[in-house]
């Protein structure tokens, strides 16, 4: 382990989650209902990092980047009912001119979803400086694989790098 012997990470990443939305095909992606069990199951905690938003952006949601930026602000509050250190980290861009972006996102992402994505930054910044949060921009040292959602493995690898750095 690469954080120490003094750090245990628990993982609760789940592809398709969003901040506070439902999806009717896909059920239990819902972050707002998830959150709360999923900290009283691991309390006592020292730390959240807290990666969502990209799902919100989605076409069938109609979300704005401030919007998503707000559903993570209630986030944050139900977080600090467990722990005051919250690190909020703004995702990855969507790159819509990725070469296999129109295969993968047809349907649920476009070029509006991109623009959306570039402005989440500024939006969870302004979120994470209102609740005395730590912040971190994902795209400063990673970028989606070619679908132009996801990480592939080197930016994975970059991003858990630059997380350590702030965690240890």
């Amino acid at each position: 382990m690469r954080l120490g012997d003094n750090f245990s990470v628990v993982e609760e990443g789940l592809n398709g989650r969003t901040t506070d939305l439902d999806q009717t095909n896909r059920p239990g992606r819902n972050g707002k209902t998830y959150l709360a069990p999923c900290l009283a199951s691991h309390d006592p905690i020292d730390t959240v990092v807290l990666i969502l938003g990209t799902n919100d952006l989605r076409i069938e949601f109609h979300r704005s980047a401030q919007e998503t930026a707000n559903a993570i602000k209630n986030l944050v509050a139900d977080i600090h009912q467990y722990t005051s250190k919250v690190l909020l980290v703004s995702p990855i861009h969507i790159d819509d001119h990725a070469r296999d972006f129109e295969l993968y996102a047809v349907g649920r992402y476009d070029a509006t979803s991109a623009a959306k994505s570039r402005e989440l930054a500024d939006c969870i910044k302004s979120v994470a400086q209102e609740l005395d949060c730590a912040f971190f921009d994902a795209s400063t040292v990673a970028a989606p694989g070619n679908d132009g959602i996801h990480l592939d493995a080197a930016a994975h690898r970059a991003l858990a790098e630059a997380l350590e750095k702030l965690l240890v």
